[in-house]
């Protein structure tokens, strides 16, 4: 089993919008990071409590062509062989599918469930 809350969420992915370089610059400044890969997509924590951090996503989404999986703070994906479901502590709490297609930016509630679904199509466009 493979968890993480955070940036200790974002190493299992292919890269992540993190806050890193706050610590060593005192501008702060959202990047995307590499990760480990475990996940084909970027994922993106601390959707709704980072006020700079949608803006930031949109950005970053622009110049990639894969699928970033975006979380309020109180929710989760739980991933279990090739399956997922989100989890959420919190009622408001959501996950997003976040990708440009066709020009288009594109923001898409994740449905939370008990019950698991393929992860391929979390992932495609």
């Amino acid at each position: 089993m493979l968890s993480g809350l955070s940036a200790g969420a974002i190493c299992w992915f292919n890269s992540g919008c993190s806050a890193y370089k706050r610590l060593t610059n005192s501008e702060p400044e959202l990047a995307k990071i590499n990760a480990l890969n475990f996940v084909p997509a970027l994922y993106c924590p601390h959707y709704n409590s980072d006020p700079e951090r949608k803006a930031k996503l949109k950005e970053i989404m622009r110049e990639t062509t894969e699928i970033a999986l975006a979380f309020d703070d109180c929710c989760a994906i739980e991933i279990v062989d090739n399956e997922y479901r989100i989890l959420a502590s919190n009622k408001t709490a959501n996950a997003y599918r976040v990708f440009w297609k066709n020009g288009m930016f594109q923001e898409e509630i994740i449905e939370k469930k008990d019950t698991y679904s393929p992860i391929d199509e979390l992932l495609k466009k």
